[in-house]
């Protein structure tokens, strides 16, 4: 049958590394059927095989093949190189799951630099989209402690000012018990001239400045 040749390339393709990374974030796609038409192309994206996804592309899958939680491989892959081949043939780098995540959300709740820095650099996304809990990718990354994500959306221009379910960035990094990244905000506030800050100063610095200097405050007890 299909399914033992399958697993059988992509074993060939995927290396150790990739292997730990399709296990480390198995729980992301547990919604996967491959019994269903276009399921092959999520599970392909999900599991690092780019041969398998430029053949279910050749076959004729919508490159935005939708699963049943409205996701489409963008969302399911943490492979720059497929992530390009998806978007070389047309898919939507904004798309939207049923949660309102798109795939810059998955991205910085992974951790994946790679794949972020490719879809705000390159592919031009969104990098302040907001789920249906009014969260940005930045205040995820804040939530699941993922440090170097969060300096480099800040870097890439994210919305520090932004509230979202948890507040701001700095309110989440707050109560998820990270200080050290509260005071990288603060400096980066208050010392850096990044393209967040300089467009709009005089409103973003006084809203941030009292939010900081409190869980700084606070932490310094």
């Amino acid at each position: 049958g299909r399914e033992g040749p399958r697993r059988e390339r992509a074993a060939a393709h995927t290396s150790p590394q990739e292997k730990a990374t399709t296990t480390t974030h198995s729980m992301d796609r547990l919604w996967l059927r491959t019994d269903v038409s276009g399921g092959a192309l999520l599970q392909f994206a999900a599991e690092g095989d780019l041969e398998g996804v430029e053949q279910e592309l050749r076959n004729g899958t919508p490159v935005d093949f939708e699963g049943p939680n409205d996701r489409t491989a963008m969302h399911c892959t943490s492979d720059v190189a497929i992530m390009k081949k998806l978007v070389e043939a047309g898919a939507e780098v904004n798309s939207r799951d049923r949660r309102l995540w798109t795939p810059l959300h998955f991205s910085a709740k992974r951790g994946n630099l790679g794949t972020a820095r490719y879809l705000v650099r390159e592919a031009k996304a969104a990098i302040n989209p907001r789920n249906a809990r009014a969260n940005t990718p930045l205040m995820l990354a804040a939530y699941h402690r993922k440090k170097a994500m969060v300096q480099y959306l800040v870097s890439a221009g994210a919305g520090i000012g932004l509230e979202g379910a948890w507040g701001t960035v700095v309110d989440v990094a707050a109560r998820r018990g990270l200080p050290e990244l509260v005071q990288w905000i603060k400096s980066f506030v208050i010392h850096k001239t990044g393209a967040v800050v300089r467009r709009d100063l005089d409103a973003v610095v006084p809203m941030l400045v009292p939010r900081i200097l409190k869980a700084v405050h606070g932490f310094s007890r």
